[in-house]
């Protein structure tokens, strides 16, 4: 399926399309495992990388979960939330993330680097190409 902007990526086998939109910025069609797509950029046109939001439901159903029963560890420990996948859908990479609990609430792609920010309040510098992070510092984002 062409798009009527610029460069595409397509994932047919989760349904996920995102394309480059005349002013540079990216939009993006479809969910990743159950999550919305808050936020993409096409890395080449076999990859790319989605910051994602839990869905509401979900996340009441984890915390109802959690504060049911602490104990066993019912609610996961990490939402990693900013991955990169290929066209068949499957995660290359996961950003780890510096805190617990937390989440990636932001992203900027530059010259083969990402900038992402969390909710706690941390600034990170990642490789696009592995997620691994080169930089991070504090910064009140909230």
């Amino acid at each position: 399926m062409m798009w009527p902007f610029g460069r595409t990526f397509s994932a047919p086998a989760c349904g996920i399309n995102v394309w480059k939109n005349t002013d540079g910025s990216y939009s993006a069609r479809g969910e990743y495992e159950g999550n919305a797509i808050e936020d993409a950029f096409i890395q080449n046109r076999k990859r790319c990388i989605l910051l994602l939001r839990r869905h509401r439901e979900t996340a009441k159903r984890l915390v109802e979960a959690w504060e049911s029963d602490p104990a066993a560890n019912a609610y996961p420990s990490v939402f990693k939330n900013l991955v990169c996948i290929d066209a068949n859908g499957t995660c290359k990479w996961s950003a780890d993330l510096p805190d617990y609990p937390d989440q990636f609430v932001a992203m900027k792609s530059l010259a083969g680097l990402i900038f992402a920010s969390t909710f706690s309040g941390w600034r990170l510098t990642l490789w696009a190409a592995t997620g691994k992070e080169i930089r991070r510092f504090r910064r009140f984002t909230k």
